[in-house]
């Protein structure tokens, strides 16, 4: 089947500090990755505390998907454009930014 890249960004006052948070998918993935605080790649599935705060899924299957924000503890995440279903396009990467409070 048809593959694409998914990023996610979580901006506000603790995404990178804090680590923690989570995406859920309606669409298979192969996996996701973060970046630790040198800036590394790390096969992950949540933000680490102290890293980047963004998730990277790979092998997404092409077409629509829905997309959720986890965010740790109390806080609470909204999509910057209001849309959580997204088109994922073979061999493209879409993007997907949440302001989490």
């Amino acid at each position: 089947p048809a593959k694409g890249i998914l990023g996610v960004d979580f901006a506000g006052a603790f995404t990178t500090t804090q680590g923690g948070f989570t995406v859920t998918l309606s669409a298979a993935t192969d996996g996701a990755f973060t970046f630790d605080s040198a800036g590394n790649p790390v096969l992950s599935s949540m933000t680490l505390p102290g890293g980047n705060d963004v998730l990277i899924f790979y092998n997404v299957d092409a077409g629509t998907t829905t997309v959720t924000a986890n965010p740790p503890g109390a806080l609470a995440c909204t999509s910057e454009s209001g849309i959580t279903n997204v088109l994922v396009t073979e061999g493209t990467i879409t993007d997907v930014d949440f302001n989490c409070q």
